[in-house]
């Protein structure tokens, strides 16, 4: 059975204010462990890289940027399904 999947937390718009070279976690739950969830920066999807950590851990998802940059800054989402949970990270 193909069940919909639900972000679980968080139900609000998140906001990050991070200094420069700090690490920021975007943290996201799902209710289904093997649940795909993609992450998009400003419209773009998010490729794990040397500035970009994408971990999954059981029902959690976490994009995590581990020495923010000015350019890190933007609108983050995390999609699974049909749901979207917002971030917005300002350096």
């Amino acid at each position: 059975s193909h069940m919909p999947v639900h972000i679980v937390d968080p139900r609000e718009h998140v906001f990050v204010h991070a200094i420069t070279s700090e690490c920021v976690m975007l943290a996201c739950e799902v209710d289904r462990e093997d649940a795909p969830v993609r992450w998009y920066k400003d419209g773009q999807e998010v490729e794990e890289s040397d500035f970009v950590v994408l971990e999954n851990e059981g029902p959690h998802r976490r994009l995590v940027l581990p020495a923010t940059q000015p350019s890190d800054g933007g609108e983050f989402q995390c999609v699974a399904g049909d749901e979207c949970a917002y971030f917005t990270v300002t350096i």
